[in-house]
């Protein structure tokens, strides 16, 4: 069993499984595939089943608000920041 499981892995996990049925997994569908990772393992981590979905919520969120903002800046100055600049 893989140990060292990083968070974008069991985010994308939890996302394939979420796209598959179309809406949000429960606890059980994730000892079933398409999952690679039970729900225990994202209790582990997270410390709970919902504190996991929250937390990949949250991620998903930040994920889109950095999008959205690239391409507000694309927009605005006409080409994006240089990469190894510090965000604002």
């Amino acid at each position: 069993m893989e140990r060292n499981i990083s968070t974008e892995a069991l985010f994308d996990n939890l996302k394939l499984v979420w796209i598959a049925k179309g809406k949000q997994p429960v606890f059980r569908d994730m000892s079933v595939p398409p999952s690679q990772y039970t729900a225990q393992t994202y209790t582990t981590r997270f410390g709970g089943w919902r504190k996991a979905l929250e937390e990949f919520v949250i991620s998903v969120n930040q994920e889109q608000n950095d999008i959205l903002s690239y391409e507000a800046e694309i927009k605005t100055t006409g080409s994006p920041r240089e990469q190894n600049a510090t965000p604002r």
